[in-house]
């Protein structure tokens, strides 16, 4: 089913295995006692109060705690290929968002609808369940849907894409058409002639109001709409 109108308009994944856990740091040995009467050089001399003499060599103050993670990679690195993900073959890899998502599902849409209407409208639906308030997505999926045969469900796409797009001359020119494939005469009528409210020059919407008006035996009717479509004509 054909409307003349709508001519318009291996997934691969990468195992990562877990790294191995950071290699253990041993205490450090604790240091030898004093002697009893220690070298002046190099050290700290003090006598405590029984007279005893003890040397305290100088000592920087141990890395804070938060710090610690970050000694123990610096000291590794390097020495422990395993522990970097770039020496596995594995790089970063970009992710794309939503915007970016929907525009590959539209454009993969569009391509397909010829070739293959059935992957078509699944990218179609992909990409309204991204951006369902896009009119003339709605719209562009209400025409594959006709072309397949599907009327009730074009039918919704269509009165989606008016309530998203209410200006969408095209879209109400749709309902117009599926009404008048039903022999709803009234209500193609109604539809294309607010389709042509909304769209005033388009010689193809006068030309399908002035032909449902005829066959639903408004000749009146019908007549002034085929001279406003002659006027329009001679004007261009």
């Amino acid at each position: 089913m054909k409307w003349p109108l709508f001519g318009r308009g291996r997934t691969t994944t990468t195992k990562v295995e877990d790294a191995p856990a950071p290699p253990t740091v041993a205490a450090p040995p604790a240091p030898p006692a004093a002697a009893e009467s220690a070298p002046r050089r190099g050290g700290f001399r003090f006598e405590d109060p029984e007279g005893s003499e003890t040397s305290l060599q100088a000592a920087a103050p141990p890395p804070p705690v938060d710090d610690l993670a970050a000694v123990v990679r610096r000291k590794t690195e390097g020495r422990r290929p395993g522990l970097r993900v770039a020496d596995r073959g594995v790089s970063p890899m970009m992710v794309a968002g939503m915007r970016e998502r929907a525009a590959l599902y539209r454009l993969a849409a569009e391509q397909r609808a010829e070739t293959a209407p059935e992957e078509a409208l699944a990218l179609w639906r992909g990409y309204l369940e991204l951006c369902p308030t896009d009119g003339e997505g709605w719209f562009v999926y209400g025409q594959c849907l006709a072309d397949g045969g599907e009327l009730d469900a074009a039918w919704n796409a269509f009165v989606e894409a008016r309530r998203h797009a209410p200006s969408h001359a095209y879209a109400a020119a749709a309902l117009g058409y599926l009404c008048q494939a039903r022999g709803d005469l009234d209500g193609a009528s109604r539809y294309y002639g607010q389709a042509v409210e909304l769209a005033e020059d388009a010689a193809p919407l006068l030309e399908s109001l002035a032909e449902v008006q005829a066959q639903s035996g408004c000749e009146a009717e019908a007549s002034v709409t085929r001279a406003r479509l002659a006027r329009l004509r001679a004007a261009d």
